[in-house]
């Protein structure tokens, strides 16, 4: 049955927990639970199988590393912890939270199974020994197959993001797959920001006895995130909203979410059309660049990534303060997971929905539930609290945009002369040719001619070069033909 506890919040150490995963909580800035691991921790910890459903940025993915960490028998070398995610950004978002709250657990050992990690470097690894294994379903289904991972030991099962994993159809072969072959004798956990009820009942099979919490599934947007949309007429009119949305909304990092891997690059060049250094995520960029440029944006080394749906769920980065759904998102479900990504444990942040007529009726529909507002005025979006810190390395970004900008422009003034050059020299040359083509004609007919032809040519010429017509003034006014005949006549004969 579900359950529905008090809210509240609890220091961590009323949890009784290892005093070195205290640590790494307090220097994390965990203090206090939040509303999810208040009420979900005393069922993990008590052994019980659990199905957690809670909007996204409330602390979902804390709640069961927390419980990872203080279950964990580091003496031991083998697989203890199985943990399942959809994709591998998320598994290494994990993979990473695991060893920031662990940093002071001795002999800690996690292992990351995405599709870009080759065998080759995990069979070694894996002899060593490790406690906790997060994955992909396909990566982790391929390993057991052959042999190389043993979960004959396995004690706890989490699936993060269980409703895409269930969702979509090859995921959900390969997880109940994984569900089959697994122990009997284990805990199981199912973690997501949205849950069907058909979904809760396909998960349940795959569990003993769950307990079900639930938490704001009516409304799943956060509260702590100012949400708009903003009309075009056109499609091709998005370009330059993204644009002026990007110049006038104050931000410290922003995703740009797009439907489809064409999309992606599209925009991507548009934006360094415009000065601005994004980074891209999609299905074509490896794992390991893709784990590159989320270390990146952690680190506060890139400001803006543009990406599909892969990046909508479970990645957790600290300054993302806006999130722009360039496309249309498919359903109810998606644009929650995507804005989602800003606005995480209570943090402000921004999303803008930019729409067409034909899209901004589709969403209408979408939008009953949450509070949403069209933009008018940039200059009425709320500011994000102020952070010198982090202001300063904005400041830089913006600067570095500004030198690209006139960098750029410069370039294109030097382009653009190099054009009026070539463009002159074109036409010299085009000129000359001309010229020697006439030239080479009148060869031609000179050969051409005959010698009676050729001698009265020449004596014409001879004629037009004699003394009396070179000394006339060029300046005078030529006397017509018929005068001057007359003229020379009446001459002769005085």
């Amino acid at each position: 049955m579900d359950k529905y506890l008090t809210e509240g919040n609890i220091h961590f150490g009323s949890l009784l927990l290892k005093p070195n995963l205290l640590k790494g909580l307090k220097e994390n800035g965990y203090v206090e639970t939040s509303d999810v691991q208040f009420k979900s921790l005393p069922f993990i910890l008590g052994g019980l199988d659990l199905i957690v459903q809670s909007k996204a940025g409330t602390g979902k993915t804390q709640a069961f590393v927390i419980a990872v960490l203080e279950l964990l028998d580091t003496l031991l070398d083998h697989v203890q912890v199985l943990i399942v995610t959809p994709t591998g950004e998320l598994a290494s978002q994990i993979e990473r939270v695991l060893y920031s709250l662990g940093k002071h657990i001795e002999k800690l050992n996690v292992l990351l199974f995405t599709t870009g990690i080759s065998n080759k470097m995990l069979i070694p690894k894996i002899k060593e020994g490790c406690q906790i294994v997060v994955g992909t379903p396909g990566k982790i289904k391929q390993l057991i197959n052959i042999g190389i991972l043993n979960i004959n030991s396995l004690r706890l099962l989490i699936f993060d993001e269980a409703d895409k994993l269930i969702n979509e159809s090859t995921l959900r072969k390969d997880v109940l797959w994984i569900s089959e072959v697994l122990p009997t004798r284990k805990q199981s956990l199912a973690f997501s920001a949205t849950f069907p009820d058909e979904m809760i009942n396909l998960m349940s099979i795959m569990m003993r006895d769950c307990r079900k919490i639930r938490l704001d599934s009516e409304y799943l947007s956060p509260e702590n995130i100012s949400q708009y949309y903003i009309t075009v007429h056109h499609e091709r009119q998005k370009k330059g909203k993204l644009i002026d949305i990007l110049e006038n909304i104050h931000f410290h990092q922003c995703f740009i979410f797009v439907n489809t891997r064409k999309s992606v690059q599209i925009v991507s060049d548009l934006l360094k059309r415009y000065g601005f250094d994004p980074g891209i995520i999609s299905s074509t960029v490896s794992t390991q660049d893709r784990k590159k440029l989320l270390d990146k944006m952690h680190n506060f080394k890139v400001r803006i990534v543009v990406g599909t749906d892969i990046i909508s769920r479970g990645i957790d980065i600290t300054h993302l303060s806006l999130v722009i759904n360039y496309d249309f998102p498919r359903d109810y479900q998606t644009y929650c997971h995507r804005i989602g990504r800003t606005g995480r444990f209570g943090r402000f942040g921004i999303s803008v929905t930019i729409l067409t007529k034909i899209e901004k009726m589709k969403f209408q529909k979408l939008h009953n539930n949450i509070k949403i507002k069209e933009i008018q005025n940039f200059e009425k979006i709320p500011l994000l609290e102020k952070d010198n810190l982090l202001e300063e390395i904005v400041k830089r970004f913006i600067e570095k945009r500004k030198n690209k900008l006139d960098q750029m422009k410069i370039n294109q003034e030097k382009k653009n002369q190099e054009k009026k050059t070539k463009n002159r020299k074109k036409r010299r040359r085009r000129n000359r040719k001309k010229h020697n083509k006439n030239q080479n004609q009148n060869q031609n007919q000179n050969q051409n001619l005959n010698p009676n032809q050729k001698e009265n040519k020449d004596k014409k010429y001879s004629e037009n070069q004699s003394p009396q017509n070179q000394n006339q003034n060029p300046n005078k006014t030529p006397i017509p033909n018929q005068n001057q005949n007359q003229y020379g006549k009446n001459q002769n004969q005085n």
